[in-house]
């Protein structure tokens, strides 16, 4: 049995990926939403190198590509697009319920991102990474991957 969540948007998948290392190094776990005093936590902004961001897409690609290869030959396979995911858990869930052969499924309770924001908020020197994206391989989906973010705070009750 294979499971899949894809993410489509590999900017983001980077972002996300630099920001878990960091919290790892400092000793804070990604899915802490509150802090010692129950604050909610604010999204860390980085100054993310030109060479990690290149590195980390050229690696997320390939490993797609690789994903994609044994998608291809397993034979129970399920794939979760973060975009369904981000509209409606819920489903989601009932999907893969269903997959598993299971009955009943708990319905999602709430559902929240883990770095929410624009790159520009995100990201202390996106004007010069942006720029540099936008001269590389990937310039054709700088644009459609900074509008793409799942807002979605909340599962659909159904």
């Amino acid at each position: 049995v294979v499971f899949r969540t894809d993410r489509s948007n590999l900017l983001r998948k980077c972002y996300s990926r630099y920001d878990m290392r960091v919290r790892e190094r400092i000793g804070e776990h990604i899915f802490d939403k509150t802090d010692e005093n129950n604050h909610r936590r604010v999204p860390h902004s980085h100054m993310i190198p030109e060479s990690w961001i290149d590195g980390c897409l050229k690696r997320t690609k390939m490993n797609a590509a690789t994903f994609n290869q044994i998608i291809n030959t397993a034979k129970d396979v399920i794939v979760i697009t973060y975009s369904d995911l981000c509209s409606d858990a819920n489903r989601v869930l009932r999907k893969v319920g269903k997959f598993l052969g299971l009955q009943e499924i708990a319905q999602a309770s709430e559902l929240r991102k883990s770095h929410s924001g624009s790159m520009h908020d995100l990201v202390k020197n996106w004007g010069k990474l942006r720029q540099h994206l936008l001269n590389g391989p990937y310039a054709d989906q700088i644009e459609k991957w900074e509008a793409e973010e799942c807002m979605q705070t909340h599962t659909h009750k159904q």
